[in-house]
């Protein structure tokens, strides 16, 4: 059972830190470029920053979970995404698949600062990145009429040009 008073009063304690640290700013924004403007040599040891499109990720290391602050853009003004994965997991709950999902949830606020928290999920990029092609290659030959099967010259052709767009990155570097 998660002792979520102990847990708030940890997580307030490092963002007072980061806070402290430089990051007040972007508490009272929420604006990423605050968030990529800190100097992240400023980070307390065993404190770790990321973000994503949109949300900021704050992880220390002495407790297994990620906090999460949603940026304000004008693209995300009326969406977000943290209020959306902690209802995707209360669904996922409801239905029995909780197991299959990290826990989110909202912590408290900080300033003008939604903080939401959600388990520490290490997973494995790999098999993800993976897993991700093959449905998305699965997809596009559905949507083209193409069939491993019916056609596999097809298939093969087809799935090489897909790859080579899926991982256009790897080729640039």
């Amino acid at each position: 059972m998660r002792d979520m008073v102990a847990i708030r009063n940890h997580y307030i304690g490092v963002l007072e830190k980061l806070s402290e640290a430089g990051l007040k700013t972007f508490f009272e924004t929420r604006a990423r470029s605050e968030f990529d403007d800190f100097n992240w040599d400023l980070v307390p040891e065993g404190i770790f920053l990321n973000c994503g499109e949109t949300k900021a990720i704050i992880y220390d290391n002495d407790l297994p979970y990620v906090l999460k602050i949603p940026f304000f853009t004008t693209r995300t003004i009326d969406k977000n995404y943290c209020d959306f994965e902690v209802d995707y997991y209360a669904m996922a709950e409801e239905a029995g698949l909780a197991d299959c999902f990290a826990w989110c949830d909202f912590l408290c606020d900080f300033g003008n600062c939604p903080v939401y928290i959600m388990e520490w999920a290490d997973c494995d990029e790999e098999r993800v990145s993976d897993s991700a092609y093959e449905s998305a290659l699965r997809n596009a030959c559905s949507s083209e009429g193409i069939s491993k099967e019916k056609n596999p010259e097809e298939y093969s052709k087809f799935s090489d040009r897909f790859y080579s767009n899926y991982y256009y990155w790897d080729s640039e570097e």
